[in-house]
C-alpha cells in the first residue's frame, strides 16, 4: 500500500471525506498547522454502521479552526491524488537525459 497526504480547509471536510472513504484506507495521522498530532493513531474511527452514530466534531478539531493533515495508506487508485502533467513530463526528460548520457558513454569507450 501506498502512503499519500491529503490538507482540508475544515474539520467538516475531512470528516465528510472520512465518511466516505473511511472503509477503503488507513489513517496513519492526523496533524493541525502547528504540526502537533491530533489524535493518535488507534483513537482514529472507521466510518460507523450508523450515521447518528457520528460524532458532530471533537474539542481538539474545534480549537484549530485551521487547515488540517491527513496521512493515510490505500491501495485503491481511485483516492490517490493526481500527478500533475509538468511532474510526469520531468520525470521523462530525465530519464531521456540519462539514457542519452548512458549513449554517450557507450560511444566514447569503443
Amino acid at each position: 500500500m501506498s502512503v499519500f497526504t491529503k490538507q482540508f480547509v475544515s474539520a467538516d471536510e475531512y470528516e465528510e471525506w472520512l465518511l466516505a472513504n473511511g472503509e477503503r484506507i488507513n489513517v496513519l495521522s492526523i496533524t493541525n498547522p502547528t504540526g502537533k498530532p491530533i489524535f493518535k493513531p488507534r483513537q482514529l474511527w472507521t466510518r460507523p454502521r450508523n450515521p447518528s452514530d457520528v460524532p458532530l466534531s471533537s474539542s481538539s478539531q474545534q480549537k484549530t479552526g485551521a487547515a488540517i493533515t491527513v496521512k493515510y495508506q490505500t491501495s485503491d487508485q481511485t483516492l490517490v491524488p493526481a500527478k500533475s502533467k509538468n511532474a510526469i513530463l520531468v520525470q521523462v526528460a530525465l530519464i531521456a537525459a540519462a539514457f542519452f548520457a548512458l549513449f554517450l558513454f557507450a560511444i566514447s569507450k569503443f
